[in-house]
Parts: C-alpha cells; sequence; structure tokens
C-alpha cells in the first residue's frame, strides 16, 4: 500500500521496505475494499493481533466501513499455551523447530505465524476445542494459570489524602 507519505527510517530498518517500494502500489482507499472481501466470513488470525485489527478498525472507520471482525491473537495464545517460551513469534518459532527465513515482512510472517498456529490447534484439538468460542476454556495449561499472575499489566496510581479520615 503506497501511504502518501514517507516511510521513516526506523521502520524501513526493521521491514526494509522503502519510499521507492511503494510509490506505484495503490492507495488504503483502493486497497481496503480489497482487504474486507479477502477476510469475509473468516476469522482473522495474527501474532499481537491487537495492532494489527487496530489498523484494520481504524481505516475502516476512516473510509466508512463496518468493520467487526473475531480475531486470534497467537501472541495471546502462547502465553498459555507455551508459558514458558519468549512472546516475540521468531522466538515462539524457534522453540517449535519452525524455520524463520526473514522477519517483519508481511508474507514472511504470515508463513510463521501460520505454523505456528498449526501446532497451537493440533494442541487445542487434544484439548476438545471445536470452534472458537471454546479456545478460552481449555487453552491455558495449569502452569499458565500459576504465572498468570505475573504476566497482568500494572497501573501506578498516586493518592493524595489530606489527612488521616481522607486516607
Amino acid at each position: 500500500v503506497n501511504p502518501e507519505k514517507h516511510i521513516p527510517q526506523r521502520v524501513s530498518e526493521v521491514t526494509n521496505i522503502t519510499d521507492e517500494m511503494v510509490a506505484d502500489a495503490e492507495t488504503i482507499d483502493k486497497v481496503f475494499p480489497k482487504i474486507l472481501d479477502f477476510i469475509k466470513d473468516s476469522v482473522i488470525v495474527a501474532h499481537n493481533a491487537g495492532f494489527d485489527v487496530g489498523f484494520l478498525r481504524q481505516n475502516a472507520k476512516s473510509l466508512g466501513y463496518d468493520f467487526d471482525y473475531t480475531y486470534l491473537d497467537t501472541l495471546s495464545l502462547a502465553k498459555d499455551l507455551f508459558p514458558d517460551y519468549k512472546n516475540k513469534l521468531g522466538k515462539i518459532a524457534d522453540n517449535l523447530g519452525i524455520k524463520v527465513e526473514v522477519a517483519h515482512r508481511a508474507l514472511d510472517d504470515v508463513d510463521t505465524t501460520v505454523k505456528v498456529f498449526k501446532v497451537m490447534l493440533d494442541m487445542l484439538k487434544k484439548r476438545g476445542v471445536e470452534k472458537v468460542e471454546d479456545i478460552d476454556k481449555v487453552s491455558r495449561t495449569e502452569e499458565a494459570k500459576k504465572e498468570e499472575y505475573k504476566k497482568l499489566k500494572t497501573y501506578h496510581a498516586i493518592i493524595l489524602a489530606k489527612d488521616y479520615v481522607g486516607l
């Protein structure tokens, strides 16, 4: 997709995508309807899906489309199914014996995600998962449940009290 603006250097460093590579590409208003057609009646699967789905939702909103899709996050699943693994897609793949050719490029990341997700699906099926709705019921291992509290997001608050009564 041509973003119609300069690609920041840091993004180019991570993805190896340059302004020249997207100069002749279609813009998001042309591509987005094709994306919606492609994912119609599907469940979206992605690693750190909230990030990707956030972009899809934002573009849907700005272009006037509805966007209400079910999605599975292999990052969240990995935290439950592989509590001892690091959470990066490449590290999970390495731990599963899946070779990663190139990282942070769409097709290569899709290939890795599919391979990791297939392992996850096999594990989930062995636990009795038949539908998407079943995943939350069985995905967490006993070890993951014990460690879950360590992975929760923390929030910081400062409370000022004028006196002991206020405290």
